[in-house]
C-alpha cells in the first residue's frame, strides 16, 4: 500500500499494484485542517497500524488514523497551530514512542500510542515555516528553522515526558 498527503489536504491510501483507492480523507473538511500558502508538504510517519498526520487545525492538530481503514485512532489538539511544512520523527524512550513534530510556533512531543501531548517547546520564526525534520540521538533532539531563527537542542527526559533547552 502507498500512503500520501496531497498539497490540498487529501490523505489517502492506494494499492501499490494497481493504484486503486483503499481509503481517503479530506483533512480540511473532516478535521478542520488549515491549508498553508504552499500546501501541505509533510512526509507521513507510519508506525504499526497508525499513520500520523499534522492536520494543523485548532481542535484536531495532529491525528493518527488506522492505516488499513483510515478511521481515526486519536486526535491531539497540540497548541492548535497550523502545520509548518515539516515531517515528524518517531522516538522510542523507555518503551514509550514519542511523535515529535513542529507546528507554526512550537515543537511538540506527543505520546504516539494515546495522542496525549507530553510537552511543547516554543520555536518561532518570521514566517512560521519549519520545513526540517527533528533529529534525535543519545537523548538529544535537534531542530532547525530558517529565517534567522537557527537551531535548538533539547534534552529529552528518559521517559520522553518533558524536555529542557540545552542551547539555541
Amino acid at each position: 500500500k502507498l500512503y500520501m498527503l496531497s498539497g490540498y489536504g487529501k490523505l489517502f491510501c492506494r494499492k501499490a499494484d494497481d493504484g486503486a483507492f483503499v481509503w481517503s480523507i479530506d483533512v480540511i473538511a473532516e478535521y478542520g485542517g488549515v491549508n498553508l500558502k504552499w500546501g501541505y508538504t509533510e512526509n507521513l510517519m507510519i508506525d504499526g497500524d497508525k499513520v500520523f498526520c499534522t492536520v494543523g487545525g485548532p481542535v484536531h492538530n495532529v491525528i493518527a488514523v488506522n492505516k488499513h481503514t483510515g478511521k481515526l485512532i486519536w486526535s491531539c489538539k497540540g497548541k492548535g497551530e497550523i502545520s509548518a511544512y515539516g515531517s515528524p520523527a518517531l522516538i522510542t524512550l523507555s518503551g514509550r514512542k514519542v511523535l515529535v513534530t513542529q507546528t507554526a510556533s512550537h515543537i511538540l512531543g506527543i505520546d504516539a500510542s494515546t495522542g496525549v501531548l507530553l510537552w511543547s517547546h516554543e520555536q518561532t520564526n518570521k514566517y512560521s515555516v519549519h520545513a526540517n525534520s527533528p533529529l534525535f540521538h543519545d537523548g538529544l533532539l535537534f531542530n532547525s528553522s530558517g529565517y534567522g531563527t537557527g537551531g535548538i537542542m533539547l534534552q529529552l527526559y528518559p521517559d520522553g515526558s518533558s524536555v529542557k533547552e540545552v542551547w539555541r
